[in-house]
């Protein structure tokens, strides 16, 4: 007979009701306390996991002030499986969706079946909301029992929300902080980069292509506009 898994919670979880949503599903041994790195760590046979969640204006704000990387290091140091989890994720759903709430579901299934069987040095999970998080929690327990929860020896590289200059590049189409990064490396300036004599020398850049570059002019031009339907 297996042991049953020991669910440390800390205390400011406490006023999410995770702790009594997990009692009552009976899947592990609940303890609340307060802890140094991490929202919920699971001690399970030979596992350690640290499980830090993020809500809404919480993700944002701990992004932008560098708390998050903190965070990160701490889990990939202190536990066997790190993971972060996104609470509050809704995916992009097409116009000619007729059924909303079933697209929706089987969307957000079949993306937690996906990350749940790429686990790494740090795996990002995205739920819908507090029951989804628990319900993951489960799955990851299951996994741990069925032998299916394994890790990649990954390095982990932490790229943080740049610079304003790099976030105001970024903004444009399909160029994002990695890419805005390697434009400011080579052009130093916003300016001088957006400027007509340099802006063709992007296609330079690993991933802009002249499709992209044309879409990026367009909206430096204002002559982006997106066509509603039916118009």
């Amino acid at each position: 007979m297996k042991p049953t898994p020991e669910i440390i919670i800390d205390t400011h979880e406490a006023d999410s009701d995770i702790a009594s949503a997990i009692i009552d599903r009976n899947i592990g041994q609940v303890i609340v306390r307060t802890m140094e790195t991490s929202d919920i760590t699971i001690n399970y046979l030979e596992h350690k996991i640290g499980i830090e969640i993020k809500r809404d204006a919480d993700f944002n704000s701990s992004l932008y002030s560098g708390r998050l990387h903190e965070q990160i290091y701490r889990l990939t140091q202190d536990f066997t499986f790190p993971i972060l989890i996104i609470e509050g994720w809704s995916p992009y759903v097409p116009d000619d969706v007729d059924d909303i709430d079933d697209y929706l579901e089987k969307a957000v299934g079949k993306h937690i079946k996906t990350v749940r069987t790429l686990n790494r040095k740090l795996t990002t999970y995205e739920t819908k909301d507090q029951s989804d998080t628990i319900g993951l929690i489960e799955a990851i327990l299951d996994d741990i029992n069925n032998g299916k929860f394994f890790q990649l020896k990954r390095r982990v590289t932490l790229i943080d929300a740049g610079s304003y200059q790099e976030r105001l590049l970024a903004e444009l189409p399909n160029v994002g902080i990695v890419k805005a990064n390697q434009i400011l490396c080579r052009f130093k300036t916003v300016s001088k980069a957006l400027s007509i004599e340099c802006i063709d020398e992007w296609l330079e850049i690993p991933g802009i292509t002249d499709s992209r570059l044309k879409e990026i002019k367009d909206v430096i031009d204002g002559t982006n506009k997106k066509t509603n339907k039916g118009d």
